[in-house]
């Protein structure tokens, strides 16, 4: 049984791992030496933070938990306790949609002036066959009109969803082997505004 065992885990831990483009094989990650003097430093902000991973906020010059990760707004980064104050929030603004489990995000906020301004900042993050579509309750998703599929994008804070021209979201212009019906996704599309993605998908 132990001859068995450790054949296995040689096994695993011989195991090669090859880049999917080049064929070439990835080496294992090596971790660098610790830096004694920085995770003292890093010790002693802790205590004085009251933060695990302190991380200092650019704007406010404040302390924040980098855990809880920082905001950035039309390109300016901002910590938790000062995007609150920030008076551009009181303007039309988009906000991603991050899920709660993921630590350390940066939440790329932008403001808009008008639909247009709207349609041109989101095109870059639909990918192709994917179109912007809007929920009743302020969520902005991409969907796609070639495959069964969507995604939520973010939210539109500030700002009346009914100027938005853009078909809202419907999970039934699909049928149910996943391919798309025609006739409900022409009366779906109709007198809409089609805003359509470019980027590769991931």
């Amino acid at each position: 049984m132990k001859f068995i065992m450790g054949k296995i885990i040689n096994e695993v831990l011989s195991f090669k791992f090859y880049d999917l483009k080049t064929g070439e094989e990835i080496p294992p990650y090596v971790a660098p030496p610790k830096d004694e003097q920085k995770e003292q430093e890093l010790e002693k902000l802790r205590k004085q933070t009251g933060y695990y991973f302190p991380e200092l906020c650019p704007s406010c010059g404040q302390y924040y938990e980098g855990y809880d990760g920082h905001y950035e707004l039309n390109g300016d980064v901002k910590c938790k306790h000062c995007i609150k104050s920030d008076d551009r929030l009181k303007l039309p603004f988009f906000a991603p949609e991050i899920p709660n489990y993921v630590e350390g995000a940066t939440r790329r906020m932008f403001t808009f002036t008008d639909e247009n301004d709207l349609y041109d900042k989101m095109k870059s993050k639909l990918c192709e066959g994917d179109i912007l579509v809007k929920t009743k309750d302020g969520c902005i998703m991409s969907q796609s009109i070639t495959k069964s599929h969507w995604w939520v994008l973010g939210y539109i804070n500030n700002y009346d969803m009914g100027l938005l021209n853009i078909p809202t979201f419907d999970s039934n212009v699909y049928n149910n082997d996943e391919t798309i019906n025609a006739s409900k996704m022409d009366k779906w599309l109709k007198g809409k505004d089609i805003i359509k993605g470019n980027k590769d998908e991931d």
